[in-house]
C-alpha cells in the first residue's frame, strides 16, 4: 500500500465513523447533525465527481461537522493531490 492509498483509506475510515456514530461533539440543538451535515450519499457523489474530473485544487467553505470536507479530502488523496494547499 502506498502512502497515498493509506491516506485515502484513513480519510475513508473517518468518513465512515462520522456517518455511523456522528461527530464527537455537537451543538446543543436537537437533530443538529442530521439537519446540518451533508448526507453520506451526497458526499460519495461529490467525491466520485471530483475523482472522475481529476480535481487538483478545491476551495471548501464548510458548514458544519466536516462531511463534505472529508469527502473532498478523500477525493484529493485518491487522485494523489496534497490535502492542504496551505503554503
Amino acid at each position: 500500500m502506498t502512502y497515498m492509498d493509506d491516506r485515502a483509506t484513513r480519510v475513508r475510515e473517518v468518513r465512515r465513523r462520522l456517518a455511523q456514530e456522528g461527530p464527537p461533539r455537537m451543538r446543543d440543538q436537537e437533530g443538529d447533525f442530521e439537519t446540518v451535515t451533508v448526507p453520506e450519499k451526497h458526499c460519495d457523489q461529490l467525491r466520485d465527481l471530483m475523482v472522475s474530473e481529476g480535481a487538483e485544487k478545491v476551495v471548501e467553505v464548510g458548514l458544519a461537522y466536516a462531511s463534505s470536507a472529508l469527502a473532498i479530502g478523500e477525493a484529493l488523496a485518491t487522485v494523489n493531490r496534497p490535502l492542504c494547499g496551505c503554503r
